[in-house]
C-alpha cells in the first residue's frame, strides 16, 4: 500500500491510498475526502453544508455549525466573544 501525504503548506490537501500485490498487480488508488467541523460540541455539524470557498471536489472540507442558542458564528463561539 503507498500513501501520498501534501504539505501543509500546499494549497490543496490531499490523501489517497492504493494496493500493489505480489505480481505487480495494482489497485485504482482510492482518494479520501476530510470533512472538519468545529461546532466545539456548542451546535450542530452540518455535513451537507460546507463554508464558502468549498466545494464538493475539494479532498478537504470544512463544514457548516448550526449552533445551539447563546452561540454564534462560524465555530459556535459564546455570543459575547469577540475574536
Amino acid at each position: 500500500m503507498s500513501q501520498i501525504l501534501k504539505s501543509v503548506d500546499d494549497p490543496v490537501v490531499g490523501c489517497s491510498f492504493s494496493a500493489k500485490d505480489a505480481r505487480g498487480g495494482k489497485a485504482v488508488p482510492v482518494t479520501l475526502i476530510v470533512q472538519l467541523c468545529h461546532c466545539h460540541k456548542r451546535g450542530e455539524c452540518e455535513w451537507d453544508e460546507l463554508l464558502d470557498g468549498y466545494n464538493r471536489t475539494d479532498t478537504f472540507q470544512l463544514v457548516h455549525c448550526n449552533c445551539n442558542s447563546l452561540y454564534e458564528g462560524q465555530w459556535c463561539h459564546p455570543c459575547w466573544f469577540v475574536p
